[in-house]
């Protein structure tokens, strides 16, 4: 069934050039038309939603950033220079996204977090927007995501398989697979996995093992059910 959201995703033609081609080919330089993005104190995430949210919003146009402080007027400070107001909101931007709802893990190594309500509010398709936007303004670069958000997204390193140390640290998920893989006897297996069958069965891996190399298959299956498989619409 199509999406009610299809209209933020407009059909665009599939591009060969280099990153670095496709990043100045969509450099906004040459557009006389401008959007403005009112910050309110340091709310920049706020404010890059409000804009990519808008029915108008056209990613071609140039950016112009204006801060405004809790009574709503304007901040005079060097934050009035518009390339300078530009950098500074780009940069808190980043650092917002990194901190928001749709990751968890520790700071600089970020894993996707599965939230229901971004999902209804489609924040992961605007969050990736905002990446994006930060991308072709020259903020600041995306150095926060873990080796296997990578991977889910690009497939790069190719077709190498997720690990339980790719999983993110102190979840309930990974906390219920390492116990599995801890386990040293086939006992000790079947009795980790009677503790764990609800996570067993919505993995669609509550299955007979009889054998430490068939947990091993397991463990492996969880990984990939929990790293990628319950999370295809937040990486899509």
């Amino acid at each position: 069934m199509p999406s009610p959201l299809d209209y933020k995703r407009p059909c665009t033609r599939v591009r060969s050039e280099t990153p670095e081609k496709l990043l100045v080919s969509l450099l906004p330089h040459c557009y006389v038309a401008s959007t403005q993005v009112e910050v309110h104190g340091d709310q920049a995430l706020l404010a890059g939603l409000d804009l990519v949210r808008r029915a108008n919003f056209n990613p071609m146009h140039s950016l112009s950033v204006r801060f405004k402080d809790e009574q709503h007027t304007t901040i005079a400070s060097t934050l009035c220079d518009g390339d300078t107001a530009k950098t500074y909101f780009l940069k808190l931007l980043m650092q917002q996204i990194q901190n928001s709802v749709v990751f968890e893990g520790p700071s600089g190594s970020k894993n996707l977090a599965l939230d229901s309500q971004a999902l209804r509010e489609d924040l992961y398709f605007d969050i990736g927007s905002l990446l994006a936007l930060c991308l072709v303004y020259g903020g600041p670069p995306i150095g926060f995501f873990s080796h296997a958000l990578y991977q889910c997204l690009f497939n790069y390193p190719a077709n190498c398989p997720l690990t339980i140390n790719h999983m993110t640290p102190e979840t309930h998920f990974t906390w219920e697979v390492h116990r599995i893989a801890a386990a040293e006897s086939l006992d000790e297996v079947k009795e980790v996995m009677k503790g764990s069958w609800e996570y067993l069965e919505l993995a669609g891996c509550n299955r007979p093992v009889t054998s430490l190399e068939e947990r091993d298959a397991l463990v492996e299956d969880l990984v990939s059910f929990t790293m990628i498989t319950r999370m295809q619409l937040p990486l899509q």
